[in-house]
């Protein structure tokens, strides 16, 4: 029977993602999670990744000043890095799309949260590791296919390498567990 059939019709649930993207239930279920704190565990690992999203932006931000500063210019303040942390965590948090992916408790959350690391390792060129976090998106969002496919054009081995490995992975894991 195939998949969407029996998700639909048998199971009765109206779900029209990639199966892939059911991948966070399925680990919740292999960790004994009761079903009753599913909601409350993923909206704390949504508000964590919020966190990981503004974190990520304030480690990018950093790097690109201590870069565009050269070797012989001043370090800020103390004061002045924490501020410039709190400006974006402030930015972060009343950003409207990450706001509002996270009160409607969408996957949004996560993928902005896994992308902004992915933006992170980039410039600190951790290839391998963006390739990698790149896959996990794709698995919850296919159409970030595109970025294996600008990953080759670029000839991004390390990337690509990565990026493919953890899709075909993932893929290969939720045909098995659906």
């Amino acid at each position: 029977m195939p998949l969407y059939e029996r998700v639909f019709f048998e199971r009765k649930v109206k779900f029209q993602y990639a199966p892939t993207s059911l991948l966070p239930l399925y680990g919740l279920q292999a960790m004994n999670v009761a079903r009753s704190s599913w909601t409350g565990t993923l909206n704390g690992i949504s508000a964590l990744l919020i966190l990981v999203t503004a974190l990520a932006a304030w480690a990018i931000l950093e790097h690109g000043l201590r870069a565009g500063r050269g070797p012989s210019a001043e370090a800020a303040s103390r004061a002045d890095w924490v501020m410039r942390g709190v400006l974006v965590a402030a930015l972060t948090a009343t950003f409207y799309p990450v706001a509002k992916a996270f009160t409607l408790g969408q996957l949004q959350a996560w993928i902005n949260g896994l992308f902004a690391v992915l933006l992170w390792c980039w410039v600190k060129d951790r290839r391998t590791a963006a390739g990698a976090l790149a896959g996990a998106i794709c698995l919850l969002k296919p159409q970030f296919l595109v970025l294996l496919a600008w990953g080759l054009l670029r000839r991004q081995w390390h990337f690509a390498s990565a990026f493919a490995g953890v899709l075909l992975g993932g893929a290969g894991v939720s045909v098995w567990v659906v």
